[in-house]
């Protein structure tokens, strides 16, 4: 996980903690939002990772494919993939 990743989860737990008892709507919905954008982001880093390799992250080639993950795009492969399993 990298420092973008780990920051974004710790910020959705802190959101999490702020509600108190009784959850607020606005924090539980900020917080889900922030910890979806962590996973997306260690989705981008893993497709680049596999993709280009790891060490090669301050390459222009690694930032570009980190950079053209589309949300939806993603959304629809991992559908897909769930759709085939048993």
């Amino acid at each position: 996980m990298s420092m973008l990743e780990a920051r974004l989860i710790a910020t959705a737990r802190a959101l999490c903690r702020r509600t108190g008892r009784r959850p607020r709507d606005a924090f539980m919905r900020r917080a889900v939002s922030t910890a979806y954008y962590a996973m997306f982001h260690a989705l981008c880093r893993l497709c680049a990772d596999q993709l280009i390799g790891g060490k090669y992250e301050k390459t222009p080639a690694w930032q570009r494919l980190y950079r053209a993950m589309e949300h939806k795009i993603a959304k629809n492969a991992l559908l897909l993939i769930k759709v085939r399993q048993p």
